[in-house]
């Protein structure tokens, strides 16, 4: 062997494991102080007389947790990887053209694009687009009816007006 051979030293599988195991574990646990964080702008006595939970030491925290937690799961394998990235192009791509679509199509693209907001939500801060995304899947959830003009809703409520235009006319009061 040369002098300037380099031969790798062999991976234990079990270690990697234990630091990708470790690395999720602090994503999450900062995550969680970054929510006590952001309840301690709604209530800001919330934590008061504590200072373990004080906005100096769970800013550190969850800065470092959140900094070391995504380094960490850079080790993450191959195929967790493209997995995330296949359900990021099916809940972008075809399901927000499901939403047209009647009956249990409508449910996937509800559940698929909730479910993206949520790890989206879980994941980073982009204030309240997650949350108006989420309240926008809402109308999705009535397979009966689509979004397209003159279906679903649309017929069953023209449908009632021309039997009873009274009852429509009361119901739409109150509406």
């Amino acid at each position: 062997m040369s002098a300037g051979a380099f031969t790798p030293a062999p991976v234990q599988g079990s270690l990697v494991r234990a630091h990708s195991l470790a690395a999720l574990a602090t994503l999450l646990v900062s995550v969680l102080f970054g929510i006590v964080m952001s309840l301690q702008f709604l209530w800001p006595d919330l934590a008061s007389g504590s200072l373990a939970f004080g906005w100096g030491r769970l800013r550190y925290a969850h800065t470092q947790g959140i900094m070391l937690g995504w380094l960490g799961n850079a080790l993450a394998p191959d195929w967790l990887w493209r997995f995330a990235l296949a359900v990021m192009w099916v809940s972008e791509l075809p399901l927000p053209f499901a939403a047209f679509a009647p009956g249990g199509a409508r449910l996937a693209a509800a559940a698929g694009i909730a479910g993206l907001m949520l790890g989206i939500w879980a994941t980073g801060n982009y204030g309240f687009f997650n949350a108006l995304t989420l309240v926008l899947c809402l109308p999705l959830l009535d397979a009966s009816s689509t979004l397209l003009p003159g279906g679903g809703a649309a017929a069953a409520w023209r449908a009632a007006a021309a039997a009873d235009p009274g009852r429509t006319l009361a119901l739409a009061a109150v509406a």
